[in-house]
C-alpha cells in the first residue's frame, strides 16, 4: 500500500495534521445523530438512559413538540458550529483543537477577548471580581449615569467608564457585554448588544419568558455572534464533578433530586425583589436553579405541578414545584420570604449526592452509597488545585464563554440554547399555576 513504509514520524505528522482539520470537532455531530435515536425511543415512552442524554441535548419535549423538528434545530445549530471550526487555515485551527480537548477547568489562556459590563450592581462587582482573579480581561463598564459607571470602573481597574447601555455597546474596543441588570431588561439590552456585533454573556434568568430568549438566540444566530445564559452553576468544578460520577454510574440511575432555596429578601418596591415592573419574583432569582438542575440531569418534565404564595402586586414570593418524569421526580422549593436550608440532594439506584449550602455555589458535596445506613464514600472540596481560592465561582462561565468563542462556536455545548429555553418553558407553565 505504501511505496516506502510509514515512519513514527511520519504518522505523527498525519495525525497532528487531522487533528488540526478538526476531525475531532464532528464527533459532537455524531453524538447529536446518537441522541436523536435515543430521542425517538424517548417519544415511544422508553426512559432510562434515554430519557437523560435526550434531555441533555434538549431533543425531546413533553410538551405537544415534534422530537423530529427539535433535532433538526439542534443538528443544524451542531453542523453549522463545526463549519466554524473549520474555517481558517491550520495554523489557527490547530490551537483551537487543542484548547479542546482540555478539562472543563481548561487552563486560563487568554483569548484576546475585551469585556464590558453592562450594570453597575452588586450581581456585577460579584462576577467582576470573579472574573478578573481568572485573568479575564475588562475594557468598559456601561451604567444609567457616568458617575456610578466611573466608581465601579475606579473599582475594578477599568479603563473607559460609560454613562449609558448605548454607548457601552457602541464601544469599539468591547468584543463580549456581561448584561448584569434586573431579568425585565435582558433581552432588550441582549438584542442591543448583539445588533453592535457583540458577543453576550447575558445574568440568569435569561429572560422572563421562553418567547423573549427565542428572539434574542434568533437575533444572535442571524448576527452570528455567541450568546451565553449566566447560569453559573452549570460550569463550576463542584458540578463537573456531579456530572462526572453520574455519568460513570457512581450512584446509578438518578431516581430523584430535592433542592431547598430559602432567603429572606427586600420585598419593598424599593428594591428589584418585590417590584413586578423589574420582574420581581423567587421564581425568576432562586427557582431558576433549581430547575436549571433538576432538567440538566433528568431532561424535560412530562408533568409539572407548582403551588405557592403570590402577593398583591402579583409578585411570586416562593413555591413548591414537582416535577414527574416516568421513573424518577424533582421536588423543588424555594421562597424569598422566609429563611430557611440552601442544598441540594440527587439519589440514584446505588447511591446519592449531597450538595452543601448554597448548592448552586462552587461548593462542596458528599457522595454515600446505598447500604443501610449509607456509608459516606467520598467528600469533594471545591478550591483544590485551583489557585482561585475565596472566589464564587462566577469565573468559569466567562472562562466557558472564552473557550466557546475561540473554538468557533455560537453556542456553549455544557449550556446549549435548548436547555435555556427548556428551563424557561418549564418555569413558564410553573408560574401559569400560581396565578
Amino acid at each position: 500500500m505504501f511505496a516506502v513504509p510509514p515512519t513514527p514520524a511520519m504518522i505523527a505528522f498525519a495525525s497532528s495534521w487531522l487533528l488540526a482539520m478538526g476531525v475531532l470537532p464532528w464527533i459532537r455531530v455524531v453524538a447529536h445523530l446518537c441522541a436523536f435515536r435515543f430521542a425517538q425511543r424517548c417519544a415511544s415512552g422508553h426512559s432510562g438512559p434515554f430519557r437523560a442524554i435526550s434531555g441533555h441535548f434538549g431533543l425531546f419535549r413533553a410538551q405537544k413538540k415534534d422530537p423530529i423538528v427539535d433535532f433538526r434545530l439542534t443538528f443544524g445549530s451542531c453542523l453549522r458550529d463545526q463549519l466554524h471550526v473549520l474555517k481558517g487555515t491550520i495554523a489557527h485551527v490547530a490551537p483551537r483543537a487543542h484548547r479542546a480537548t482540555q478539562g472543563a477547568m481548561g487552563s486560563q489562556q487568554q483569548t484576546g477577548l475585551r469585556w464590558g459590563i453592562l450594570g453597575a450592581g452588586k450581581i456585577a462587582s460579584v462576577f467582576a471580581a470573579d472574573a478578573k482573579a481568572a485573568g479575564i480581561r475588562f475594557t468598559a463598564i456601561g451604567a444609567r449615569d457616568t458617575g456610578r459607571a466611573r466608581a465601579f470602573a475606579d473599582r475594578f481597574e477599568i479603563g473607559r467608564a460609560h454613562g449609558s447601555y448605548e454607548a457601552l455597546c457602541a464601544d469599539p474596543g468591547v468584543d463580549v457585554v456581561y448584561i448584569a441588570t434586573p431579568q425585565a431588561f435582558h433581552a432588550e439590552q441582549a438584542l442591543l448588544a448583539i445588533a453592535a456585533g457583540k458577543h453576550v454573556l447575558v445574568e440568569k434568568a435569561f429572560t422572563v419568558d421562553a418567547a423573549s430568549a427565542r428572539r434574542v438566540f434568533a437575533a444572535a444566530c442571524e448576527a452570528g455572534v455567541f450568546v451565553l445564559e449566566a447560569m453559573w452553576t452549570r460550569f463550576t468544578p463542584t458540578m463537573i464533578a456531579v456530572r462526572e460520577r453520574i455519568a460513570r454510574g457512581d450512584i446509578g440511575e438518578v431516581r430523584a433530586i430535592t433542592t431547598a432555596h430559602h432567603q429572606k429578601l427586600d420585598l419593598s418596591r424599593a428594591g428589584r425583589h418585590g417590584d413586578p415592573a423589574l420582574a420581581g419574583g423567587a421564581l425568576l432569582d432562586l427557582g431558576v436553579y433549581a430547575f436549571a438542575l433538576a432538567l440538566d440531569l433528568l431532561g424535560t418534565p412530562h408533568s409539572i405541578a407548582a403551588a405557592g404564595r403570590v402577593d398583591v402586586a402579583g409578585v411570586d414570593l416562593g413555591a413548591q414545584v414537582l416535577l414527574g418524569y416516568p421513573d424518577a421526580g424533582a421536588s423543588l422549593s424555594f421562597s424569598m420570604a422566609h429563611p430557611g436550608p440552601n442544598d441540594a440532594s440527587i439519589m440514584g439506584d446505588e447511591g446519592w449526592i449531597h450538595l452543601d449550602a448554597p448548592y448552586f455555589a462552587w461548593t462542596a458535596f458528599q457522595r454515600h452509597d446505598a447500604s443501610r445506613p449509607a456509608r459516606l464514600v467520598e467528600s469533594w472540596e471545591p478550591y483544590a488545585a485551583s489557585g482561585m481560592n475565596g472566589t464564587r465561582g462566577m469565573q468559569f462561565q466567562a472562562l466557558e464563554l472564552e473557550r466557546s468563542v475561540a473554538a468557533g462556536l455560537q453556542e456553549s455545548p455544557l449550556m446549549p440554547h435548548a436547555h435555556t429555553l427548556a428551563v424557561l418553558e418549564a418555569m413558564d407553565a410553573a408560574r401559569a399555576q400560581l396565578r
